[in-house]
């Protein structure tokens, strides 16, 4: 059965992080930060969790630091993003050509979750961004957030494709590439793996330059995703 994204609105969480994994796949690129979430406390204070705490529930999602691990539930909610704004001394935005990518341990619950990332995002006043999300059952894509509270598949429209670089039974590195600004060449690679590129032709005309992690599922059910490790690059 295909299906195709859910990604339909955004939830009031501006998560401040600055982070990244050792690259995978790719082009050459320059790590901005790199992070697998060792300390739980530095990781949600970097993140911008309330001080001293270590997990933040809001309307519909759980999201909590552990040594090693952040694990995001969510319960009601149709989706979660968090991002980093690199506000860190010496640490800039990331320019348009940029790859960001995710260490997922698991994803358990409902089997429409799905999980990855997104690049050249923002939040604020409505997202806008390039996400790249993948499910344990092998399905994909790569869409884009207008700017206008709008949600489009750009890749796998249908949601019948499946690819097998997705293992349902061990981790998985889902890794996305933005580049260029007028015409904007999507790349999405899977455990290292080019699963498919595209290129979007109508970009939306103000972009953002920040890195998310996004994570998903259908409105009213139920899913955990354990990140453990996330990456930001300049490509």
């Amino acid at each position: 059965m295909g299906r195709s994204p859910r990604v339909s609105s955004t939830i009031g969480v501006a998560l401040v992080l600055a982070a990244s994994v050792c690259s995978t796949a790719g082009a050459q690129s320059e790590t901005i930060y790199e992070t697998q979430f060792f300390d739980p406390a530095q990781a949600a204070s970097e993140w911008e969790f309330p001080i001293g705490a270590t997990e933040v529930t809001e309307d519909g999602y759980t999201a909590a630091f552990t040594p090693g691990a952040f694990t995001v539930t969510l319960d009601g909610a149709p989706n979660a993003r968090f991002y980093p704004a690199f506000g860190n001394p010496g640490i800039a935005a990331l320019p348009a050509n940029q790859a960001v990518e995710a260490r997922i341990a698991s994803s358990s619950g409902d089997p429409s979750a799905l999980f990855g990332v997104a690049c050249r995002a923002a939040l604020e006043p409505q997202t806008v961004g390039y996400f790249f999300l993948v499910g344990a059952d092998g399905y994909y894509t790569i869409g884009r957030y207008d700017g206008r509270g709008n949600a489009k598949a750009i890749v796998n429209v249908k949601g019948s494709k499946r690819t097998d670089a997705v293992d349902p039974f061990s981790f998985n590195i889902v890794r996305g590439e933005c580049a260029g600004k007028k015409k904007v060449r999507l790349t999405l690679f899977v455990n290292g793996e080019k699963v498919v590129s595209t290129v979007d032709t109508s970009p939306p005309k103000k972009l953002g330059s920040n890195a998310l992690i996004v994570t998903e599922v259908a409105e009213g059910e139920t899913a955990t995703t354990e990140f453990t490790g996330f990456a930001a690059h300049a490509l």
